[in-house]
């Protein structure tokens, strides 16, 4: 098939940010409490709600599952006026509005307005988490993928900061009013921030990327979806999103069945978030030149092997679910990099917002019936050992669809 070229090739406005400016700073504080108040806190509510309404834990995680669908939903429209508009409108209020949710949360009384509530939690997810964030900086950094490396290290604490705070708040001063003070801390930091620290970025779409994506007639949507890059990446970030979600969900059963204690279990998983934070830190000092589909090519691996590590595991006892636990946290951290990054370098940042969302609608669509989905294979044989065989499989899939992504977008190059 002929190549879709842009022509004539067209100057991108200067990006004006550098990687460590106060914008960026500021973006990455707010994705610290966006990530740790509109998302993590989430588990903490469980116990005392079901201990007040009485509504099943199956009940309450569908409020998660439905602003997964949401949130998977306004992706793309997100992602679209974000490259149309700049972050700061979108984002700032998006933050707010986030606030407001929280604070009608502590007022909730019966089941169906919670799950209306996370609907809409969901959808502002769209304009709150990394994907507006990534096309933010994008279209106005220089050094792009050194912010997105900046920026996810920083939001890698969300959860180490706000379980416990969650935690602390909720022992003191009950449910509802921990969300009252959970409102205050999201209005006050990313709702300011995003609206007064944006200030002066743009969207991608204000003007042409370095590097278009397709001709002028077309969206560079469009162009993407026309590339087989796009489909192999797509591939790529919905086995992991499988494997993520469904792991994320089943961790603790999956382990029990294997006859790992409880506290051996909360101790491998505790050393999750630090290794994903440590493969962050290790990228942004030591492999901020190389490029996100060389980087992509090995760190698509990690996961092959952490699931190797957690069915080998049981033999080798604590020590093996310790392996399995640091190579899977390593490769979720980079994998969020390469993600960030490498859309742009493979699609190029014009319209980054809409490609970004696009895949992102499938990734969380991925992520919404990965647990039912490992659920159902449990059933089948009511057990975990066939369930973990065919996610290594899709894991491989992953890997291999990655490969291919960035072979396809690297020979487009050699042919333009």
């Amino acid at each position: 098939m002929k190549e879709i070229i842009s022509s004539p090739e067209v100057t991108a406005p200067a990006r004006q940010f550098a990687p460590a400016s106060a914008m960026v700073i500021a973006l990455s504080i707010g994705q610290v409490v966006s990530w740790g108040t509109l998302f993590y806190a989430f588990t903490l509510f469980i116990v005392p709600m079901e201990a007040e309404f009485g509504w099943s834990r199956t009940e309450l995680n569908g409020a998660l599952s439905l602003g997964l669908l949401a949130s998977a939903i306004m992706a793309l429209p997100a992602g679209t006026l974000i490259d149309r508009f700049g972050g700061r409108w979108i984002m700032g209020i998006c933050a707010v509005l986030g606030a407001a949710c929280l604070a009608l949360w502590s007022m909730i009384s019966d089941l169906t307005s919670f799950y209306l509530l996370w609907i809409v939690i969901g959808m502002l997810h769209a304009g709150t988490l990394y994907e507006p964030a990534f096309a933010v900086l994008t279209a106005n950094v220089r050094d792009y993928k050194r912010a997105i490396t900046f920026m996810t290290f920083f939001g890698g604490f969300a959860s180490t900061v706000f379980i416990p705070l969650t935690h602390l708040l909720i022992d003191h001063f009950g449910w509802r009013q921990a969300l009252l003070a959970l409102a205050i801390i999201q209005l006050t930091i990313p709702g300011i921030f995003n609206i007064l620290m944006l200030s002066g970025t743009r969207g991608s779409m204000s003007g042409e990327a370095v590097t278009p994506s397709t001709t002028q007639e077309h969206s560079p949507l469009t162009g993407a979806l026309r590339q087989p890059a796009f489909w192999g990446l797509s591939l790529a970030l919905t086995a992991y999103a499988l494997l993520f979600s469904g792991l994320t969900f089943h961790m603790i059963p999956l382990l029990s069945e294997r006859g790992v204690s409880l506290d051996q279990t909360v101790a491998a998983v505790a050393l999750i978030g630090p290794s994903q934070v440590g493969g962050r830190l290790i990228l942004f000092f030591f492999a901020t030149n190389v490029s996100a589909r060389a980087l992509g090519k090995v760190v698509f691996l990690m996961p092959i092997v952490a699931m190797i590590l957690l069915i080998a595991a049981p033999p080798f006892g604590f020590p093996g679910l310790v392996a399995f636990a640091f190579v899977y946290g390593l490769g979720n951290g980079m994998i969020t990099i390469v993600r960030g990054a490498g859309v742009a370098e493979i699609f190029g940042t014009r319209g980054y917002g809409a490609i970004s969302g696009a895949l992102t609608l499938v990734t969380n669509l991925a992520k919404a019936i990965a647990p039912l989905l490992l659920a159902f294979l449990w059933q089948i044989g009511e057990n975990y050992q066939t369930p973990l065989h065919i996610f290594l499989v899709i894991t491989c899939i992953g890997a291999a669809a990655f490969w291919f992504a960035a072979s396809a977008s690297k020979n487009r190059e050699i042919q333009k």
